[in-house]
């Protein structure tokens, strides 16, 4: 039996010879790896596997591209649905903190020292491969220690920092969205939203890396003047409210000028380096494959 996830697909051009011989497969996290463009491998490998066989999908969520796969590659599909989609843990305290888009860093900051002094173990998540490499350069521009955690990093470096974090050497892991799915550290105590996420299921899965195995947690969501709408579609979806927290905002715009300083020089890290112009490009390669796969669709399933 071989199972594929998004981090480890069919990399090797002999791989999928090698299935051929396989009675069952199974895609671990099937909704990113159609997120992020891959049908047209998981339909190569699935069609080079005997037709006698045991599919397996695994999902988060059940999108209509999913959908559409398991009518294609199945035979009389069996969905278990082990969990309310939009559930979130009974023991999670869930938080907003309004803020001006202009200073929503310094309001991160000022939310990780007290998790710091506190010491709490914290994932941030945020929205791209380029807003987590800034964010995790410039906390440790500013003496707060943590590591970046995103899909444009090799596996190696992805497995040190969450070993790092399930060790307790790492109390801070900035993370995009590859990391809401699958992760188990029931030690997180602390979920930071840098930025609010578009669709409600994203939001139940990133708040679900805290409040694990019975414990309790505490999810922050940072909300600027341009988010309220998609807060709102939130609470509606998981049917309860976001209790406000309110720190201090003449304490926490203090560190405003040594917040503005670290970002531009992790800035101007990031482009010397040239991550930022790689990651342009890769954004840009995904671009074309998803626009060159929904004209091979006929313009079909979003």
């Amino acid at each position: 039996f071989v199972v594929i996830d998004e981090e480890r697909r069919a990399d090797e051009a002999g791989a999928v010879k090698k299935l051929c011989s396989h009675a069952g497969v199974g895609c671990a996290q099937a909704d990113r790896l159609l997120e992020l463009g891959f049908a047209d491998d998981l339909q190569h490998i699935l069609s080079s596997l005997p037709r006698r066989r045991q599919t397996l999908l695994f999902s988060a969520t059940m999108s209509g591209a999913l959908s559409s796969l398991g009518e294609s590659a199945l035979r009389t599909p069996f969905v278990a649905d082990l969990a309310p989609q939009d559930a979130v843990a009974r023991r999670l305290t869930q938080q907003y903190v309004f803020v001006p888009a202009a200073v929503r860093d310094t309001y991160l900051v000022y939310l990780l020292r007290q998790c710091v002094e506190a010491e709490q173990s914290v994932i941030v998540f945020t929205a791209s491969c380029r807003s987590c490499e800034l964010l995790a350069a410039m906390l440790s521009g500013l003496g707060v220690e943590c590591a970046p955690l995103h899909s444009q990093q090799p596996q190696r470096r992805r497995a040190a920092a969450v070993s790092r974090l399930k060790q307790g050497t790492l109390s801070i892991l900035v993370a995009t969205d590859v990391a809401a799915r699958g992760l188990d550290i029931p030690a997180v105590e602390v979920v930071i939203n840098h930025n609010v996420p578009a669709a409600p299921p994203d939001y139940v899965h990133r708040c679900g890396r805290t409040a694990r195995a019975g414990r309790a947690g505490r999810a922050v969501t940072l909300v600027t003047q341009y988010d309220v709408d998609v807060l709102l579609a939130i609470e509606e979806r998981i049917g309860s409210k976001l209790q406000p927290h309110e720190p201090a905002e003449a304490e926490v715009l203090k560190a405003l000028p040594e917040v503005a300083s670290a970002r531009r020089e992790a800035l101007i890290a990031l482009t010397e380096s040239g991550f930022l112009e790689r990651d342009k490009e890769r954004r840009s390669g995904r671009k074309a494959e998803r626009e060159e796969a929904e004209g091979g669709a006929g313009g079909g399933a979003e």
